[in-house]
């Protein structure tokens, strides 16, 4: 049904089995969709496999075959109502005046005794620990405040003006933290995993990829994620729109037109970060849907990507692969790539649990999953990748 309605376009599985129905008896129906349809006519032949048209909507770019991969939702262990949360926390809706602190961006990594440590903004500077270590077969885990934690600038002085933290144990015991703001993204050392030092310098700006504004408005950085390489770390970035002049706000063609992008940087020792040429996603990837081939449908109109992509994660496959997901509104893609660089082909939906953008490595390709439903908590999930 979603075929005949357009708003799926085939994948070249599918397709054989369509063009078989259309040539039935020598002569099936001819039309695909009736006289306006630009697709051609189902007796030109099959699709050549490198050069598929663009899908009818093109909204929807997530169009690869599904990955090999087991999601298993656990419900929620932070809600607005959880004991301990700060007082003046509210729920993220539309309209929201800015400065009103919500729960959003957990992060989390695995203590040596096996339970949890978990950051979100909204946390009140309080670190939150699992009540119970984490165990196969993997349930529901409840959390309860942990002592504070800080993490003190350049100055000595707490800084608060940092979200989307991303948190790694090192080798010899210590652990690091990175914080962005909208143009900046720093790192953290500690040695209790609670009270974190600035490191000198800056890991990435935007200055460095060379994307500070656009039509007049600042470009900031949105999601990001680090992921270990073969040899190395790599740290991936995407963009959103802020403020132009005098405070005004982007137009959704403004929005439409700031194309979606995810950019990379390399580092051997998560302090000294090179920017990797080219997009991991973009119209000069690729990736299927973002290119200028996929967009562009003769018409003279502008080059629109797909609905604003917000980046999640970046996973290593138990086989070394890499997968980059992403959102589109309430829907999750993914997409893979053997270097973790060249990302290729239409990107593959998932189970919207795989969009949630902290995922805690257990080994074996079993990793929990902690999400942001600002209206909510924080979600949490089991996934286990083949």
């Amino acid at each position: 049904m979603a075929l005949a309605r357009s708003e799926a376009w085939p994948s070249h599985q599918e397709m054989e089995i369509v063009g078989g129905c259309l040539n039935l008896a020598g002569g099936g129906p001819q039309d695909r969709n009736g006289p306006d349809d630009d697709r051609g006519r189902a007796d030109e032949g099959e699709p050549d496999p490198d050069n598929s048209p663009p899908p009818p909507d093109d909204a929807w770019p997530c169009l690869g075959d599904p990955i090999s991969m087991t999601y298993v939702d656990l419900g929620w262990p932070i809600t607005y109502a959880t004991p301990g949360l700060p007082d003046g926390l509210t729920p993220l809706v539309d309209g929201m005046d800015q400065g009103i602190k919500f729960i959003a961006d957990p992060t989390s990594v695995l203590l040596p005794d096996d339970h949890v440590r978990l950051f979100f903004e909204g946390d009140g500077d309080k670190a939150w620990r699992s009540t119970t270590p984490v165990r196969s077969p993997y349930g529901t885990l409840d959390f309860e405040p942990e002592a504070g934690y800080q993490l003190l600038g350049d100055d000595g002085q707490p800084r608060h003006d940092l979200a989307w933290r991303r948190i790694f144990p090192l080798p010899d015991g210590r652990t690091r933290m990175f914080a962005r703001t909208t143009s900046t993204i720093f790192s953290f050392l500690s040695d209790d995993g609670l009270r974190f030092t600035q490191e000198a310098g800056t890991r990435l700006t935007l200055a460095d990829v060379d994307l500070t504004t656009f039509r007049g408005f600042e470009v900031g950085f949105a999601g990001y994620d680090i992921v270990a390489t073969d040899d190395g770390w790599r740290l991936y970035v995407d963009y959103q729109l802020g403020f132009g002049p005098n405070g005004a706000s982007p137009s959704n063609e403004d929005r439409d037109d700031f194309t979606s992008r995810i950019h990379s940087a390399s580092s051997t020792n998560m302090l000294a970060w090179t920017v990797d040429p080219g997009e991991r996603v973009g119209s000069s990837s690729g990736v299927r849907g973002f290119s200028d081939a996929d967009r562009d449908r003769g018409d003279g109109g502008p080059l629109r990507t797909a609905a604003r992509i917000s980046l999640s994660s970046v996973e290593r496959r138990p086989s070394g692969g890499y997968l980059l997901s992403f959102t589109l509104g309430d829907d999750s893609c993914v997409v893979g790539s053997t270097d973790g660089l060249q990302f290729d082909e239409w990107a593959s939906p998932a189970d919207t649990g795989f969009g949630h953008q902290d995922k805690l490595d257990l080994g074996n390709g079993d990793l929990l999953v902690f999400g942001t439903a600002s209206g909510t908590g924080i979600p949490m999930g089991h996934l286990r990748l083949d």
